[in-house]
């Protein structure tokens, strides 16, 4: 689990109501047990910084990760037992890390990220809230359209096996901050264009945990069951599946690119 701007390793323990929420799922038999941890990426973006200071991203996928399989009994990423998942900042390197390590990951979502066009992320790095939040030089380098381009979801997800098999959720609130609303959906439909298997969430709230604890366990419901997953009715959030009609939730009647709930 990848925190946002703001947070650290301890993310979870400071915010209780997402492990409430994900324990009454294991309690009810919706979700298996599983191991969520939380790393510290400062205010770091999750990415190696083009200067070459911190490389938050090899921290993750390099030293994180195989500590935990090392230490504790989980199942192997060769054996489908990675997933990964961030909110906001999080969610972005979720997006950059999920693209760089197909091959890992078996799953990963995006929730309330700034996931953009190249020009638009180009403005959003250029502009006082990034500029604020973050030494922008020193993590981006000097800011190279073409390599924005290069690297952007948007010029990386453009045919059907883009994904080559790892499964991909993505979400918003409906009052979400940023922008983010707009991108998620201009998002989605590219996706939809492109025919890359997906699902996408929207759900009524913002950017805030008392709405992202709620819709974590249907993220977790898909990946951690295979698609599996009997979904409790809910009018708190839409759920549209786009691509392999066999992903959809067990119980549910909808076609492909259909509301699911």
């Amino acid at each position: 689990f990848l925190h946002g701007g703001g947070d650290d390793e301890r993310v979870l323990e400071k915010h209780p109501v997402v492990t409430k929420h994900l324990d009454a799922w294991i309690e009810a038999g919706r979700l298996p047990p599983f191991l969520m941890v939380a790393p510290d990426g400062e205010k770091g973006f999750w990415r190696n910084w083009a200067d070459g200071s911190h490389r938050y991203g090899d921290y993750v996928m390099d030293e994180v990760i195989p500590a935990v399989v090392a230490s504790y009994p989980v199942v192997p990423e060769a054996e489908g037992g990675l997933h990964m998942m961030g909110i906001s900042m999080g969610g972005a390197g979720t997006m950059f890390l999920g693209l760089d390590h197909l091959d890992r990951l078996d799953s990963f979502t995006v929730w309330s990220a700034p996931i953009f066009t190249a020009d638009k992320l180009a403005e959003f790095v250029e502009g006082r809230i990034a500029q604020n939040f973050l030494p922008i030089d020193r993590v981006f380098g000097e800011l190279d359209r073409a390599k924005l381009e290069a690297e952007s979801p948007y010029s990386r997800l453009t045919s059907p096996d883009a994904l080559r098999g790892t499964k991909f959720m993505v979400g918003m609130g409906t009052s979400d901050i940023y922008g983010i609303p707009r991108a998620m959906r201009q998002f989605h439909a590219h996706l939809e264009d492109e025919g890359i298997a997906h699902r996408y969430v929207e759900y009524k709230g913002g950017h805030r945990w008392v709405d992202w604890s709620r819709v974590f366990p249907v993220a977790l419901c898909m990946h951690l069951t295979d698609g599996a997953c009997d979904l409790p009715d809910s009018r708190f959030y839409t759920l549209e599946t786009v691509g392999d009609p066999d992903a959809l939730p067990i119980g549910t009647t909808a076609t492909a690119g259909a509301a699911a709930r």
